[in-house]
């Protein structure tokens, strides 16, 4: 067999982690809230609470004085003030009609009065004399509507809409006090106020309409093309940003914009929009698409005071336009965070594991920051040292994980953590007048569906705070290169995350008499009571190399030992080997040399037919006796069967043992591509050891 071996002196096994800001938020107070499907929140910056609202279809407990106290229809309205000091419910009524009543969107204004948009089918929703609209010959249209501070009274409410079907998706407030909405309408006779920018309709129109501050006329309303709204908001110079989807490839954009026209591609796919216009809504200030040539949603926006737009949603595209380079966007889905100082792009970031990401919302936070929650299904999604969560003992019953990321303005990382508990859905979320994050999620029931008598969802708020770190703890062991958990394979090196696991000031692992040392910054970690290799050890992150003693167990115990005292254990089962590429950062790039010396990335692909170069670990034992923690200077094959293959194209297998200047645990392959693979800037590469596959998902880029 033909050896071609290579060092690596760039790849350090002695720190994995990429070092971000440092906070971390825990759970200082959870309230549940039974009887009601709860999904909007906001925060009350008169007096601290925090507002929600939803629906329920059973008699909700009010409080006294309740607007509303009994349920009038098949569903009714429900909102609710909550003191964040001890979850007590101050303020609640009902607001309702004989038939099905929804709210879709919700704000609060500087004196606490609470502002509602949504659907009714109810021929009789609640209207004063002197609303703008008080009758509706549509089966499902809109309202809007404003309660006092305390809920106590309507100060205004009318429909909105035509004899189609109307939905408001958002709803803002400007300085003056007027009010804007934004949706969707298939109403032909959808009230437009002259001069409006557009005035057709065209099927599925955008409307966005202002209306005055007692909801008894309208001050300006238009359509706005084709698609569907995420949010609406308005800057202190009045100036109203809408944000949303369209598959249109006729949406109005400006000559200035970023992307004029919508990105070509071979079939029909949506694309972010951003559009800013006057109070009058007769004229469009800016306006662009944001995507690439596969589907993206644009899930969620905020406006600043200085009228910078902060956007988030979940792309499929690879083209996506991005500012960073540290992820890239996966076909399974990637979200992505912007900030646009219009029509300056300020940052484009992707947020991702190794698998697909999903985004929730965003909010601002008083140091100008975005924050941002979703759902991840991978196992590598980035998180920050004294992050509450950086990964989970085990899956959530094969559900997504919410995460939550903060960013500072220019879009780094300032936070970043998975939430752990058992919520099934994190529905959206808002910053407290502290800073700190209020997350409304839901708990389902049994019975599964949320509109039957018995079976509305167990609502639940968090308060998160960000605070001192949490106490020590071992929360999980993962495979340092895929961050697969809850397995090891003898010589494997391992991440482990927690609590308390070591020094403040991380410490990198040493090398005595040509042996990684088992100790590093008082840090030890025991396979069965021996001593593991330490590569790098801090408060929260410890990474190790398995004893290759564990060959031939069915478990092991794992103890993290900090300063002589034993932090936490696991138990977990062993294999024989657990194989899987090393890779750049938090891409999916495997750490690939192609022939000519030069690291493989999109911008430098592999020619086929050339021979490459990888590193993994995981692959088990090797022919002759490893020692732990030695660096390999001798080369020595493993022992199981090796296999490497390109997409589906078997490779030559040249070399799959010891890396020479590398810790024992550390394997290296060369391998020529198959003149037969794909020239793609994203193929999987796949490897075997024994029966056993590869974990996670590594891609190299060939031409």
């Amino acid at each position: 067999m033909c050896r071609v071996v290579r060092r690596l002196a760039a790849l350090s096994l002695f720190h994995f982690a990429v070092v971000f800001g440092q906070s971390d938020p825990v759970i200082r107070s959870s309230w549940q809230i039974p009887n009601a499907d709860l999904f909007l929140i906001a925060a009350d910056s008169s007096t601290g609470n925090v507002v929600v609202a939803g629906r329920t279809n059973e008699n909700f407990i009010v409080t006294a004085g309740a607007y509303q106290r009994l349920l009038r229809g098949g569903n009714d309205v429900v909102v609710a003030k909550i003191r964040p000091s001890d979850g007590q419910v101050v303020a609640s009524t009902l607001l309702g009609g004989g038939g099905e009543d929804l709210p879709t969107a919700l704000v609060v204004d500087r004196a606490g009065n609470v502002y509602l948009a949504g659907t009714t089918t109810s021929r009789n929703f609640p209207t004063p004399e002197t609303a703008f609209k008080r009758t509706t010959a549509s089966g499902s249209t809109s309202f809007v509507a404003r309660l006092n501070s305390s809920l106590t009274a309507l100060d205004f409410s009318t429909y909105l809409g035509g004899r189609g079907t109307d939905r408001i998706a958002a709803i803002a407030l400007d300085p003056n006090g007027f009010v804007y909405v934004a949706g969707t309408t298939e109403s032909t006779d959808f009230p437009i106020v002259e001069p409006a920018f557009q005035r057709t309709h065209s099927g599925g129109s955008i409307f966005v309409t202002k209306l005055n501050g007692s909801g008894t006329g309208l001050v300006a309303s238009t359509f706005l093309g084709q698609g569907s709204v995420a949010n609406i908001g308005v800057d202190l110079q009045g100036n109203v940003t809408i944000t949303g989807t369209t598959s249109s490839d006729r949406f109005p954009t400006t000559p200035d914009a970023v992307q004029p026209r919508k990105p070509a591609s071979p079939f029909t796919h949506s694309d972010g929009f951003i559009a800013r216009m006057p109070p009058s809504l007769n004229a469009l200030i800016y306006s662009t698409y944001f995507g690439g040539s596969q589907n993206d949603v644009l899930v969620d926006s905020e406006i600043d005071a200085e009228g910078s737009v902060y956007v988030t949603g979940t792309s499929f595209s690879r083209d996506f336009p991005l500012t960073n380079t540290d992820a890239s966007i996966g076909t399974s889905g990637t979200v992505f965070v912007m900030k646009l100082s219009l029509p300056r792009v300020v940052y484009a970031r992707a947020l991702r594991g190794n698998n697909s990401t999903t985004a929730l919302g965003i909010d601002l936070a008083p140091d100008g920051g975005a924050s941002v929650i979703g759902l991840s299904t991978g196992t590598h999604f980035p998180t920050t040292p004294l992050a509450y969560r950086r990964c989970l003992p085990s899956p959530l019953s094969g559900r997504p994980v919410p995460f939550y990321t903060r960013l500072n303005r220019d879009g780094g990382f300032l936070y970043s953590t998975l939430l752990e508990s058992a919520l099934y859905e994190s529905r959206h979320l808002t910053a407290g007048m502290g800073g700190e994050l209020l997350l409304l999620s839901f708990l389902p029931t049994p019975q599964g569906g949320p509109f039957v008598l018995t079976s509305l969802p167990v609502n639940v708020v968090q308060r998160l705070d960000f605070t001192a770190a949490s106490p020590a703890r071992v929360d999980c062991v993962v495979n340092a290169s895929t961050y697969a958990p809850s397995t090891v394979s003898p010589g494997l090196v391992v991440t482990i995350f927690g609590s308390g696991l070591g020094p403040a000031a991380a410490a990198g692992g040493s090398i005595e008499a040509g042996r990684v040392t088992t100790s590093a910054g008082g840090v030890r970690v025991l396979f069965d009571g021996e001593a593991a290799p330490i590569l790098y050890a801090s408060q929260d992150q410890v990474n190790a190399i398995v004893p290759f003693s564990v060959a031939g167990r069915s478990t092991t115990r794992i103890s993290v030992e900090y300063a002589g005292t034993v932090v936490g254990h696991v138990i977990l089962p062993v294999r024989q080997a657990l194989p899987g590429i090393f890779r750049l950062g938090a891409t999916e790039q495997g750490v690939i040399l192609n022939e000519d010396g030069t690291v493989n990335t999109p911008d430098q692909p592999a020619a086929r037919g050339s021979i490459v170069t990888f590193w993994i670990t995981g692959f088990g034992q090797y022919e002759a006796a490893a020692t732990d923690g030695a660096i390999s200077s001798d080369l020595s094959n493993v022992r199981l069967p090796v296999t490497v293959s390109f997409q589906d194209q078997r490779a030559d297998l040249l070399y799959a043992g010891s890396a020479p200047g590398m810790v024992a645990g550390v394997a290296q392959v060369n391998a020529r591509v198959p003149a037969s693979a794909p020239a793609s800037l994203r193929v999987p590469v796949n490897l075997t050891a024994g029966s056993e596959i590869s974990q996670g998902g590594a891609y190299i880029s060939l031409k």
